[in-house]
C-alpha cells in the first residue's frame, strides 16, 4: 500500500507543478522581475548585437561592454566594429567616436533608433512599468524551460514593430532580445553579468578634451 500512496503523491506533485507552470501569467513574471530588480544597484555585462536589413540582406555586428547604475546612468563601450563611447546621465546622451574627434549630445529619451534598443533592455526590471504606458507586454511560450519569453509591442496599431525578450528564470535578467520593425531586425545577446560592484557616477559623464568637437542637437 505504501508504494501505491507514494505513486499517487508523486503524481499529484507532478500534476500540480505542471498546472502551475501552465497558469503562470504575465503579471506574475513581471512582478518577479520587478522584485528582483530592487536588490540591484548597478550592473555590468557584455553585449553582442547584430542588425539585419530586410531589403538588402546586409548585416552589421557590434559588441562591447555596458555599465549601468540606477537613476538611468548608462555607459556603453562599443569595441567592434569601431570604438564608440555612449554616455547617458539620466537626461542627456553623448555619443563619442574617438576616430572622428567628435561628440554628439542629445536628449536620450527623444532618440528612437537602433542603438536605443540596447538601452531599453538595461534595467528592464525597473523601467518596464513606464514601457507599459504605450506598449503591451505579453508572456509567450518559451523556447526552453530556463527562460521566460515576453512580447512587447506598441498599443498604437500604426507602429509596426515588436520585440521578444528572453529572461532567465533563475537570474530574472535579460539574456537576449529580438527587435523587428519590418525594415530591420536586431538580435541582442547579454551575458557575463556583474551585479552591485559599487561603480561611481563619474564614468557616466563625458569629459571632452580640448580638441574634441561637441555638437548639441
Amino acid at each position: 500500500m505504501k508504494k501505491k500512496y507514494i505513486f499517487i503523491l508523486a503524481f499529484i506533485c507532478v500534476f500540480y507543478n505542471f498546472s502551475y507552470g501552465e497558469n503562470v501569467k504575465t503579471d506574475d513574471v513581471l512582478s518577479k522581475i520587478e522584485t528582483a530588480d530592487k536588490n540591484i544597484r548597478d550592473m555590468e555585462f557584455n553585449f553582442m548585437q547584430t542588425i539585419s536589413y530586410v531589403s538588402t540582406g546586409e548585416k552589421q555586428a557590434s559588441s562591447g561592454i555596458v555599465k549601468y547604475k540606477k537613476q538611468n546612468y548608462i555607459y556603453m563601450f562599443q569595441k567592434k566594429p569601431c570604438e564608440q563611447h555612449t554616455y547617458i546621465d539620466g537626461k542627456k546622451m553623448t555619443v563619442y567616436v574617438p576616430a572622428n574627434k567628435q561628440a554628439v549630445v542629445e536628449n536620450w529619451k527623444d532618440v528612437l533608433n537602433s542603438d536605443m534598443i540596447l538601452t531599453m533592455l538595461v534595467g528592464f526590471g525597473k523601467n518596464f512599468r513606464s514601457f507599459e504606458k504605450n506598449n503591451l507586454i505579453i508572456l509567450e511560450e518559451s523556447q526552453n524551460n530556463k527562460e521566460y519569453r515576453l512580447l512587447m509591442k506598441p498599443k498604437d496599431s500604426g507602429q509596426l514593430w515588436e520585440m521578444h525578450i528572453n529572461i532567465g528564470k533563475e537570474t530574472l535578467l535579460v539574456n537576449s532580445a529580438e527587435f523587428d520593425n519590418k525594415n530591420f531586425i536586431i538580435d541582442v545577446e547579454l551575458k557575463g553579468y556583474k551585479l552591485n560592484t559599487g561603480v561611481g557616477t563619474d564614468i557616466f559623464r563625458f569629459k571632452p578634451e580640448k580638441d574634441i568637437e561637441v555638437i548639441e542637437l
